[in-house]
């Protein structure tokens, strides 16, 4: 039926044809009538196998449409078409995937409304190339996911071909987030031991400095104390002038006494690792402090402190608390000395500016002790507090930082199976919360 139904198609087509043609194409005369028929019949039966080839073409074609289809919907990588807006007007099974969307709902949104905003100018950067070179782009993107869940994705963008009004922007989506995960990963390798590094060349200067400076040291100090043996030997010295020289020498022997602190403390805070111990928080706290009270000072920096006597005890390796603690007083002593400076610049004075750095100790929930670092310096865009953490990201001036010290932070903070919390406000300052879950261990050493 069908076939008859296109020959009869067919030969409507043709007698309209006709009609338009000034004169037949074939003459009564130029056949008899046994030869008419049979060129009827032959014309028929050409009809018929043209018909034929036809059908066979058609379901050539929707064989090859539908290997096609399946090839697109079942390839490993996420494909799909978006109009000029952004719209999205197919997509594969595999993109479907990557997103957890069905395609009736997920073809109702823009491809924009899934990029996160932390990549969205990538985004924006590509399609304005696309648009400006008329040749194909790629970028990186992170998109959500309908399960609030992430992925990475490598984004190649170029126009169809064959669409000339209201072109079609043709979009193939690989998922990198397991590469992103291995680069990650390789860089806090290279933090750790960039920071490695860093602390093993500390340790060979510290020990250097050590060897030539305690000898001086143990010099004056010893001078100070045959001084002190001397005027107490004195009986026609009068009191006041005695009690003068006596303070002063004590004030010496007391500052030799911190330097050599401060050095052997250097020594060990080089060291990798010291025996983990079961001891207050506060402590390896304090001991930190040393390297930046008399900074603070020169720096017109107030630095207060505030640590709950009632926080029970912990196990830690105090070098790493005294790591952790160095790298965020360094981070706030730099925030409010850059803020200082910013305002300076731009001549926005606030005559009461002071510059402040807060450390705090206290219990906090689920049997957690908290170690919070505050300032009132420059602070961090949202952009910035995600990639804070990150190994060698750093918002300061060239030469001025690594981009190391969060990112070792956290590995530290890690090795206790804690965790950190940032809350940041741009020109409003940063809060840095650590969260160590207590351990018990009468065994542990104090």
């Amino acid at each position: 039926m069908e076939q008859k139904f296109e020959i009869h198609t067919l030969r409507d087509s043709a007698q309209k044809m006709l009609k338009s043609f000034d004169k037949n194409i074939f003459q009564a005369s130029d056949f008899n009538l046994e030869q008419a028929i049979e060129e009827i019949n032959i014309y028929h039966i050409e009809l018929e196998m043209q018909v034929e080839e036809l059908q066979q073409n058609r379901a050539a074609l929707e064989k090859n449409k539908k290997y096609l289809k399946y090839l697109f919907d079942y390839a490993p990588i996420g494909y799909i078409a978006l109009n000029n807006d952004g719209y999205i007007q197919d997509a594969n099974i595999t993109a479907l995937a990557y997103f957890g969307y069905k395609k009736e709902l997920f073809m109702e949104h823009r491809l924009q409304n899934f990029i996160t905003a932390d990549t969205y100018s990538n985004f924006h950067k590509c399609i304005r190339a696309l648009d400006d070179l008329q040749i194909a782009q790629h970028t990186e993107l992170r998109f959500r996911k309908k399960d609030s869940g992430y992925f990475w994705a490598r984004v190649d963008l170029s126009f169809h071909p064959d669409v000339i009004e209201d072109q079609m922007i043709l979009c193939s989506i690989l998922d990198i987030t397991l590469r992103k995960a291995t680069e990650k990963a390789l860089k806090e390798k290279q933090a750790q031991l960039t920071h490695a590094d860093r602390l093993s060349s500390l340790g060979e200067m510290a020990t250097g400095m050590a060897h030539e400076l305690n000898q001086p040291l143990s010099r004056i100090r010893v001078n100070a104390q045959g001084i002190q043996i001397l005027m107490d030997k004195q009986t026609d010295i009068p009191r006041t002038v005695f009690d003068k020289f006596d303070k002063r020498m004590a004030a010496i022997i007391k500052e030799v006494d911190r330097a050599a602190l401060i050095i052997e403390h250097m020594r060990g805070f080089a060291r990798s690792k010291a025996d983990q111990k079961l001891m207050h928080l506060r402590i390896p706290v304090e001991s930190s402090l040393n390297f930046f009270q008399e900074q603070f000072k020169h720096h017109n920096i107030l630095l207060t402190t505030q640590f709950d006597d009632n926080v029970p005890e912990m196990i830690v390796d105090p070098q790493l608390i005294e790591q952790i603690v160095v790298n965020l007083l360094s981070n706030a002593r730099y925030a409010v000395d850059k803020k200082e400076k910013d305002m300076e610049n731009a001549q926005h004075l606030e005559t009461n500016y002071q510059k402040r750095v807060r450390i705090a100790i206290y219990e906090g929930p689920d049997e957690t002790i908290v170690l919070k670092v505050s300032d009132n310096g420059t602070g961090m865009t949202p952009q910035e507090k995600h990639l804070s953490m990150d190994p060698f990201f750093t918002t300061k001036n060239v030469g001025e930082g690594t981009g190391l010290g969060l990112s070792i932070v956290r590995n530290i903070v890690k090795e206790f199976s804690g965790a950190v919390v940032i809350d940041s406000e741009k020109h409003h300052g940063t809060d840095v919360c650590i969260a160590f879950p207590v351990k018990q261990n009468t065994g542990v050493q104090k």
